[in-house]
């Protein structure tokens, strides 16, 4: 069903059993996806090349619906432009060192204001000691985690979890981080 979102109508959406979702009449492209357990994420559908692609934006009301337009008009920019969204945001031969800048750039500003504090710490701690080693390892790192960088680093497809490691898997991992 097509119709205008509102903060309302967002409020008002209740689980039924089986996903759905609400397409926003503002932004073509645009939807809400109810899961069963009454989860809210906001996704954009779009084409690029031949292949229909959807793009989660986050989820409801941690990301607000006017931020949701915002960001899925920005992937559509991208789309006009030649760039995949996706790809951009799952970019897979990034090193330590950019994957901090983005970071700070995505997640750290918009949401702290103490941003600059959390990129003092993360290239003190890790850019200086890790810079140019991929991005994918930082998951096996021994260094305690700083703010949303774990998080941020999974929903970017960067890395695997501690708990599906075994314990000879996470010596391996820190063997590795630990050699020159």
């Amino acid at each position: 069903m097509t119709k205008s979102l509102t903060n309302r109508t967002l409020e008002a959406l209740k689980p039924t059993g089986k996903r759905y979702a609400v397409h926003d009449a503002h932004c073509p492209g645009l939807s809400v996806r109810v899961n069963a357990n009454g989860t809210k994420t906001f996704t954009a559908s779009y084409r690029y090349g031949r292949k229909q692609r959807r793009l989660t934006i986050g989820r409801y009301p941690i990301i607000s619906l006017a931020e949701a337009r915002d960001k899925a008009r920005a992937a559509y920019r991208e789309v006009l432009e030649g760039v995949d969204p996706q790809a951009v945001r799952r970019r897979k031969n990034m090193n330590l060192r950019e994957g901090v800048d983005a970071f700070i750039e995505q997640y750290a500003k918009p949401r702290n204001r103490s941003w600059r504090e959390t990129e003092r710490v993360l290239t003190r701690e890790l850019v200086t000691r890790f810079g140019e080693r991929d991005l994918t390892l930082t998951a096996h790192m021994p260094t305690s985690w700083f703010g949303g960088w774990p998080s941020w680093c999974r929903s970017r497809g960067f890395g695997l979890r501690w708990p599906s490691l075994s314990a000879a898997m996470r010596a391996q991992a820190r063997a590795r981080w630990d050699a020159p």
